[in-house]
C-alpha cells in the first residue's frame, strides 16, 4: 500500500486523528497525481561484519516504537484521517552490494 492510498480497514473514530498540514499537502497532491510514489530513499553504508538478523530485528522494534511505517490514511467524508495499524507487518529490505565493483554507485543508482 502506498503511504497515502485510501485504507480498506474500517478503524474506529476513536483511533482516527487528523493529517498534519505536511502530510495533508501531500495527500491532495497525490490526489492530483496517484501514480507518483511518495518515497524517502536512502543507503547505509556498513563497514565490518554485521549481523543481519540483529539489523532486522532492532529495526523493526524502533519502527513500532516510533510507530509511523504503522500509520495508515483512510478517507472519511472526502476528508483524510488517520490511524496507527498495530497489525500492519513492517519489512525491512536489504541489498547486499559487497560484491559490486562500485557498490557507492550502484545504491545511488538503486
Amino acid at each position: 500500500m502506498k503511504p497515502f492510498e485510501v485504507s480498506r480497514t474500517d478503524p474506529s473514530d476513536e483511533t482516527l486523528f487528523p493529517l498534519s498540514a505536511a502530510q495533508r499537502a501531500t495527500w491532495f497532491a497525490q490526489q492530483f497525481d496517484p501514480e507518483v510514489p511518495i518515497l524517502i530513499a536512502h543507503y547505509v553504508e556498513l563497514r565490518g561484519e554485521l549481523d543481519v538478523e540483529l539489523l532486522d530485528r532492532e529495526t523493526r522494534a524502533v519502527a513500532y516504537e516510533f510507530q509511523s511505517p504503522l500509520l495508515k490514511v483512510i478517507e472519511i467524508d472526502g476528508q483524510p484521517m488517520q490511524y496507527v495499524d498495530e497489525k500492519a507487518e513492517i519489512s525491512v529490505g536489504l541489498v547486499d552490494l559487497r560484491g559490486s565493483p562500485d557498490p557507492i554507485e550502484d545504491a545511488l543508482g538503486w
